[in-house]
């Protein structure tokens, strides 16, 4: 995942293994949007105004899992994009992350797309933007952060699949191939999108490329952002 492969390797200083090497890329599956969420009360209706705003009020809240996970990382991400400068308020879980945000005790939240729906549905936050490159089919009038005001941004939680390093290129070719027809058989693929989840294929040549690009792009941003394990 989008941990283990790209934002870990950058976050830990020691891992019981190594992300690139001790594995062989199969393929990429897809991905599950996060969406950004505020509280009804901040004025912001786009990216654009909540990045002025944040501007104007150093200091806004948003709400995570804990440090280190892919909607804190799509804070720190939007925070150095934007040159803007957030407070991180860490919580046990997303769905304490989310609720923070619904009880407005925080002002925004990167939340998973799935989650957050029946609260959009509700009112009871308002969802300025989707964070992938991107619209997703659940929510086609929302556009994403990059179309928003922040061009070139993107965190796509994504899933894969990977074997051992070493594993004969005969069998990752035939391992791939029976995962690429599960993942797009018309059955399976309408089962992810309505769960929210997009999916998006890439052979093993290419994936080995994406997860290299992944770690570079997130250790970068935990080192400027200073983010330690917890």
């Amino acid at each position: 995942t989008i941990a283990t492969h790209g934002i870990n390797s950058g976050l830990y200083a020691k891992l019981p293994y190594d992300a690139v090497n001790d594995f062989a890329p199969l393929c990429l599956l897809g991905f599950a949007p996060n969406v950004l969420l505020v509280h009804p009360s901040v004025e912001a209706k786009s990216v654009r105004e909540l990045i002025a705003l944040a501007r104007r009020n150093p200091g806004m809240t948003y709400s995570s899992p804990g440090a280190g996970t892919s909607t804190h990382m799509a804070g720190e991400l939007f925070q150095s994009m934007s040159e803007s400068k957030l407070m991180h308020v860490p919580y046990k879980g997303t769905s304490d992350a989310v609720l923070a945000v619904v009880r407005g005790d925080v002002q925004m939240v990167f939340s998973n797309l799935p989650p957050a729906m029946p609260l959009i549905k509700d009112g009871r936050v308002k969802a300025l933007a989707v964070t992938t490159t991107g619209r997703v089919s659940l929510l086609p009038d929302l556009p994403t952060v990059s179309e928003s005001g922040l061009t070139g941004y993107d965190v796509s939680v994504w899933f894969g699949a990977f074997a051992p390093a070493g594993l004969p290129p005969v069998l990752v070719n035939r391992i791939s191939n029976a995962l690429v027809n599960a993942a797009t058989d018309p059955l399976v693929s309408e089962k992810l999108i309505q769960q929210g989840f997009v999916v998006k294929i890439l052979r093993p040549v290419e994936f080995a490329g994406f997860v290299r690009d992944e770690i570079n792009k997130w250790t970068k941003v935990v080192r400027q952002a200073g983010i330690k394990a917890e």
